[in-house]
């Protein structure tokens, strides 16, 4: 089935989405785990051209705003992750050896 396979879409056809399909996708989703298992989300089905016109704009608008605040107060990022409060080893120090606990 499609909702099995993972593949790259190059194109999207006009075709319009079967509800049972539709149906099967939500109920996968909701399904998916979650942090905590908050289950914090809540899906909406939009399958008229225009409103997916609009509100394909409402959300490019949203993600620039939400992207542009996160640069802003986290900052760009630079070079590999390094976990909180670690350094790189130089072989001595507090964290040489395991053993002394």
């Amino acid at each position: 089935p499609a909702d099995e396979t993972a593949r790259a879409i190059r194109r999207l056809k006009p075709d319009s989405v079967p509800v049972q399909l539709l149906d099967d996708l939500v109920r996968a989703a909701s399904r998916a785990p979650t942090g905590a298992n908050r289950q914090a989300f809540s899906f909406v089905v939009v399958t008229d051209r225009r409103h997916i016109a609009r509100l394909a704009g409402v959300w490019r608008d949203a993600s620039a705003f939400y992207l542009d605040t996160l640069s802003r107060e986290v900052g760009p990022r630079e070079g590999p992750p390094t976990p909180a409060g670690s350094a790189p080893s130089t072989g001595s120090g507090r964290n040489s050896s395991r053993s002394r606990r």
